[in-house]
């Protein structure tokens, strides 16, 4: 069985799997093309999972960007802008350079902090603060852009994390990663959906795909087994906090 690093498994061998643990490799009605998009919808579902409860651990990409001072929203990642960086499905972590030259000094990056949607207004009387260099906007996730308030000055380094789309398995020497055997999980999900085209009872695969699914999410939650992880800061002045932490202007950059 042809397989990559970790033990990954290819798209052929992982459609002989769920035709055999779905009993249907003779059945015509069930195309190849059909089930390999059951397949990469089964990937998906994992791939959910796992971001939704672990993203962080799992599927990590980055984009970096300079601003125009002139808009205060810039498109995500979307698999050619920034260096071809891969397209944005979930947001991590938004970062701005405070200090260095990029290529010349080694760069300082501080953690940016969201803003509620009602406050988009909260800080435009405070744009003027932002040429001094010390005051770093707050940004939110607006459909396919991400935005900054106030408006950020020209020139600025902005760096996001985030967990980028799943790729779809498109030809059958593609290969899906597998970390701990977690691919049974897309086998097994994916025979359910041929059994259920079939209108065969589905009970056994069924509760099986709950023991497999269990099993991740008790194993998922933290890879790093001697460093367990820890509740995230967010009180005023803990993402780049400065010398005004706390003050009047209420969690604002290094002012909050």
């Amino acid at each position: 069985m042809p397989v990559g690093t970790g033990g990954s498994m290819n798209l052929a061998d992982l459609m002989r799997m769920v035709r055999y643990e779905s009993d249907c490799e003779n059945d015509p009605h069930i195309s190849d093309e059909e089930l390999q998009d059951y397949i990469n919808l089964s990937r998906l579902d994992l791939y959910d999972t796992l971001i939704t409860r672990y993203g962080d651990d799992y599927f990590v990409a980055n984009a970096t960007f300079t601003t125009d001072g002139v808009n205060q929203e810039y498109p995500l990642p979307n698999g050619v802008l920034y260096n071809a960086a891969p397209a944005f499905y979930k947001g991590l972590l938004a970062e701005v350079r405070a200090f260095g030259n990029p290529g010349v000094n080694q760069p300082v990056w501080i953690s940016l902090i969201k803003f509620n949607l009602r406050e988009k207004n909260r800080y435009n009387l405070m744009n003027q603060a932002l040429v001094t260099g010390y005051m770093w906007p707050r940004y939110r996730l607006l459909g396919s852009n991400i935005m900054f308030q106030p408006l950020p000055n020209a020139g600025m380094n902005f760096r996001l994390w985030y967990a980028p789309k799943l790729t779809p398995l498109g030809n059958f020497g593609a290969v899906a990663e597998d970390w701990g055997g977690w691919l049974e999980y897309v086998i097994v999900d994916a025979a359910l959906k041929c059994i259920q085209k079939q209108e065969r009872d589905p009970t056994v695969l069924a509760a099986r795909k709950g023991v497999i699914l269990a099993r991740i999410e008790a194993a998922a939650e933290n890879r790093d087994l001697g460093e367990p992880n820890t509740v995230t800061e967010t009180q005023p002045g803990e993402m780049g906090g400065g010398p005004y932490s706390g003050g009047p202007f209420g969690g604002f950059g290094p002012w909050g």
